[in-house]
């Protein structure tokens, strides 16, 4: 019927005059308004992977899209957390001294816990000290050696023991 001219509704648009139907928004672009003659990119932390659509959605905790126009997000690799809880645009490495849970939603690195350690970036587990050697503290990249005249017998020890007397190594 030409008698009149409607609006392309939300999800569609018309690009041009004398169009004779709406397109829908392509996947990774959206509109949320009537009438409208384009849709709207999703910008890098968001996606749609519908058609027609009205709005972008927030890549979840430990997800990322780092570029415009997503269908979907890309899970966060091992040993790296989304910078963000929701929308992230990028996953970043856990550093040396932490470690991500991969159990968890991988937006959070924790410190090894004293008597561990990670030497390496990306640690998804802290590596206890072995004999010989201790951390007394949180957060550390390397073990210290006891010092000459002590010892450690165990593994993940936080301090050593003093040789007792008559004793020396």
């Amino acid at each position: 019927d030409q008698t009149e001219c409607l609006d392309c509704s939300v999800g569609t648009f018309s690009p041009e005059t004398r169009a004779i139907k709406c397109e829908k928004c392509p996947v990774g672009w959206v509109n949320d308004v009537s009438g409208s003659f384009k849709c709207v990119i999703c910008v890098a932390g968001q996606f749609q992977a519908l058609v027609g659509n009205t709005s972008c959605i927030n890549c979840p905790a430990g997800w990322s899209a780092g570029t415009e126009g997503n269908s979907g997000c890309t899970k966060c690799g091992y040993g790296t957390i989304s910078n963000k809880k929701h929308g992230s645009d990028t996953c970043v490495d856990c550093l040396k001294g932490q470690m991500v849970d991969m159990k968890t939603d991988q937006t959070v690195c924790f410190d090894c816990s004293v008597g561990t350690f990670s030497a390496e970036n990306k640690a998804i587990e802290c590596e206890k000290c072995p004999i010989g050697w201790i951390n007394p503290m949180s957060g550390s990249f390397k073990c210290a050696i006891c010092d000459a005249g002590q010892f450690q017998p165990l593994e993940g020890k936080t301090s050593c023991t003093n040789c007792p007397i008559g004793w020396a190594n």
